[in-house]
């Protein structure tokens, strides 16, 4: 037998020790056990179980055992490097005892600071980059942007031009360099953020080369501080800096709640999905109190459940305002870059209805039990009920399936006050459309008018083939697709006038304006094309636009419906949706997710939302009672 039972009461762990031979010689391993409460001396491996249909076999207590490929070429380098005992999670474990990996999961962050020092192995090195990556790490060649005028770090002392063509194409080359490298799987594991997080000294393997962490995180806050210079198919050097931005919060006097966590490590990949909630337990203040004991035998929907009960429990124990609640604030709105779509489709709609598993990331909200003890009664303000809705490209045939509104409905009653559409929107209707398509993060240095006439007329898709010579031609599908999208919807209603009108109002003065306001900017130019790019994610998320009869312009969840209510419910940074229960005794709503509604001249999670709202939507009587089932 491979594996004997541990003592967890004592804290017992398994190291593996690996015989010393050649580099081409077989793996001949022993497994030991061990107490962490006296460990002795060991390494833990940090590294991606890979593809795992690629199998090699090793040897553990002369136990043939099939590892995946890149766990062996790790051991073969750990080997070579004298790294003789180590802690590997595939096989200091065993994965098929379920209560045994529950049981693990608890001691995983001891057993990662008590490490000598965690090795980070990258992989293989496929690409044969790791030598390059070194060489750019170590001599900070990352500070070279030839983009600019004069280069970032000068040649033999003197800044000079950077538009040769041989400059040129070593800064492609070192591009592609740092894409390969930050696009390798490891960095969006979700089981590294507590191995690197917990751990106090880091050694970088990557093939057979070994790196200094440190030269990599310095590299990182310099992409970080230039965001700006660093090309899109290089973003991906974002996963590594949240990454490293957790680990950052770790080691800091106040630790992330596990809401927060979950949040910041949105990014990263688990191929169970539980553990994308028992990955952060260790490296949270409350997610051992929330989750005591994880358990593999529980589906992720009763984890979920389970978790949900677990807050709300803790925040009807505990002063709700001195929670450590998150703060969009502080990290900006998660839903403004494109790689949080996912996120905020999937977690703020689809898990939207066990509510109070969400609640702790909406800042203090005062909650109780309703009379009928299974619902949560709060206070908030109806914004509008949802009016007009838009249709995908992707399947329109949804469209026609929504319940209409009718003109007498009485939830109309609820909205004591109907603002001007004017008032909510001083900018302009326009403005207000085109931002929130953008969710509010247009690119700098454009006309929203203009790019919205440009976007819907013919005369702007007579100018796609012009990109070409901007480098811009990936966009053409995009504008094909959000034109497409605007055409569908080019009937809903906002205020006075139809989409179509407000997008074609003014186009020709607003034109001539923008040309001569910056008459050296070309047209269509690269902040155009970002916003294509933005846009066009937005509407391939099937996020829907909505128009309330209040004037209210917004984003919702795909599964919202004409009818439902958009509500601010007090203490929250962002709308809800909401949609009254048919066969309940007292008016419960379900929640159907988050929402984004757009505020002229704020920007959403700025904290301003909870004012916004207040001071155009609610009258003297205050907040009103809401009921959440």
């Amino acid at each position: 037998m491979l594996y004997t039972r541990l003592d967890f009461l004592s804290y017992e762990i398994r190291l593996l020790n690996i015989q010393e031979a050649p580099h081409n010689e077989s793996i001949h391993c022993t497994l030991e056990q061990t107490t962490l409460i006296d460990p002795g001396s060991y390494h833990a491996l940090s590294y991606c179980w890979g593809d795992l249909r690629n199998k090699k076999k090793i040897l553990i207590n002369d136990v043939p055992v099939e590892v995946g490929h890149n766990l062996e070429a790790a051991l073969r380098q750990l080997r070579s490097r004298g790294y003789l005992r180590v802690w590997i999670d595939a096989l200091c474990i065993n994965q098929g005892d379920l209560e045994e990996r529950g049981l693990q999961i608890r001691n995983m962050r001891q057993i990662y600071s008590q490490a000598i020092f965690v090795i980070s192995w990258l992989g293989d090195d496929p690409d044969n980059i790791a030598n390059a990556v070194k060489y750019l790490f170590g001599n900070r060649r990352y500070k070279w942007f030839p983009g600019r005028r004069y280069t970032a770090v000068s040649f033999g002392g003197y800044a000079r031009y950077s538009n040769t063509d041989e400059e040129k194409e070593w800064d492609a080359q070192r591009w592609r360099i740092f894409q390969s490298f930050f696009e390798l799987s490891y960095w969006r594991r979700v089981w590294v953020i507590q191995e690197i997080a917990s751990s106090g000294q880091v050694k970088v393997l990557f093939g057979r080369i070994a790196m200094d962490w440190n030269s990599i995180t310095d590299a990182l806050g310099h992409f970080k501080e230039h965001s700006d210079k660093v090309p899109k198919s290089c973003a991906s050097y974002e996963y590594a800096a949240e990454l490293d931005h957790i680990r950052t919060r770790f080691k800091g006097p106040r630790q992330m709640t596990l809401i927060e966590a979950m949040q910041w490590s949105h990014y990263a990949l688990a191929t169970d999905q539980r553990d994308k909630i028992f990955a952060l337990l260790g490296i949270t203040s409350d997610g051992p109190r929330l989750v005591p004991m994880p358990n593999y035998l529980k589906t992720p929907e009763q984890i979920l459940s389970d978790l949900a009960r677990a807050i709300l429990i803790a925040a009807e124990s505990s002063d709700v305002t001195s929670m450590n609640f998150w703060d969009h604030s502080k990290k900006g709105w998660p839903w403004r870059d494109a790689k949080s779509l996912q996120l905020w489709s999937e977690l703020n709609t689809i898990l939207g209805s066990p509510f109070c598993s969400w609640n702790p990331i909406l800042s203090h909200i005062p909650m109780q039990r309703a009379p009928n003890a299974k619902s949560l009664q709060t206070q908030g303000v109806f914004l509008g009920q949802v009016c007009q809705i838009s249709s995908s490209p992707i399947c329109p045939e949804e469209f026609a399936k929504q319940p209409k509104l009718g003109a007498g409905n009485t939830h109309y009653q609820r909205s004591n006050v109907i603002p001007n559409i004017l008032d909510l929107y001083p900018s302009g209707i326009p403005t207000a459309i085109f931002q929130t398509l953008c969710l509010c993060a247009p690119a700098t240095g454009i006309d929203p008018q203009s790019c919205l006439n440009n976007l819907w007329s013919p005369k702007g898709r007579k100018e796609v083939p012009g990109w070409t010579g901007l480098g811009l031609e990936h966009n053409q599908g995009q504008w094909d697709h959000i034109n497409r999208w605007l055409r569908l919807n080019s009937s809903i209603k906002i205020g006075s006038s139809t989409l179509q009108q407000w997008s074609q109002l003014n186009s020709r003065s607003n034109r001539l304006k923008y040309l001569l306001r910056g008459s050296a900017v070309p047209f269509p130019n690269e902040d155009f094309g970002r916003c294509i790019e933005g846009i066009d994610k937005v509407v391939q998320s099937r996020m829907c636009f909505i128009v309330t009869q209040t004037g209210l312009i917004g984003m919702a969840p795909p599964t919202t419906q004409i009818g439902d209510w958009v509500c601010y419910i007090k203490g929250f940074s962002i709308p809800i949706i909401l949609r009254e229960q048919e066969n309940s005794t007292v008016k419960e709503h379900l929640v159907v997710g988050g929402a984004y509604a757009h505020m002229d001249g704020k920007l959403p999670g700025s904290g301003g939302f909870g004012d916004w709202a207040e001071t155009y939507f609610m009258d003297v009587v205050g907040h009103q009672p809401i009921v959440l089932g």
